[in-house]
């Protein structure tokens, strides 16, 4: 069974459209009680490469699968992916009243570990697994054509590793180092189109 392209993108988008209300019903608060939580740069940096990724993770969706027909398993991984986007962002973004310590700095570093797994496995599933489903090729011939692919450093290596690095690093100089790179890196791929 194939389902067309239109019915997958109208549910996954009112999945991202949950998440995505959910994060900016958050910031909104935020900036409203802006004098009542303790604010860190890092965690606002770090909102604004979630938002970014919606946008780049629903048209990745979209790119990756407008012009093949899509399998049921095909349609499962794009559910799951975007399932686990939803997560991410309500596990990131908590209202004033679901904080512990109406602090930033601790909201990050509760939900980093998961957070940035979760990012992991969404860029494992949108890189690899869409492709293997999508091309119905062997995870051997995915690999060795993203090996050759020239942008791999730029689109796989560098988010798996990064994200890894992420979870497990408590560091807060490597995460706020991180973080700007991955923004500027973010925001010239966004402007350059």
């Amino acid at each position: 069974m194939e389902l067309p392209l239109s019915i997958i993108i109208t549910f996954i988008s009112l999945i991202y459209g949950l998440a995505l209300a959910h994060a900016l019903s958050c910031i909104a608060e935020y900036i409203q009680y802006r004098d009542k939580i303790k604010q860190y740069w890092v965690w606002w940096l770090w909102a604004i490469i979630l938002l970014l990724l919606s946008i780049g993770f629903w048209v990745s969706i979209y790119i990756t699968w407008k012009d093949v027909a899509i399998p049921m398993r095909g349609f499962l991984a794009i559910v799951l992916q975007s399932s686990l986007f939803y997560l991410t962002i309500f596990l990131f973004f908590n209202h004033i009243n679901e904080m512990e310590k109406k602090d930033l700095n601790h909201e990050y570093y509760k939900y980093k570990k998961i957070m940035f797994l979760l990012v992991l496995v969404q860029y494992f599933i949108i890189f690899v697994i869409f492709n293997l489903i999508k091309d119905n090729l062997s995870l051997y011939d995915v690999l060795i054509h993203t090996f050759k692919n020239t942008t791999f450093l730029t689109y796989i290596l560098n988010p798996f590793l990064w994200m890894i690095l992420l979870a497990f690093i408590d560091n807060r100089r490597f995460h706020s180092i991180v973080g700007t790179l991955i923004l500027i890196s973010a925001m010239a791929q966004f402007l350059s189109g």
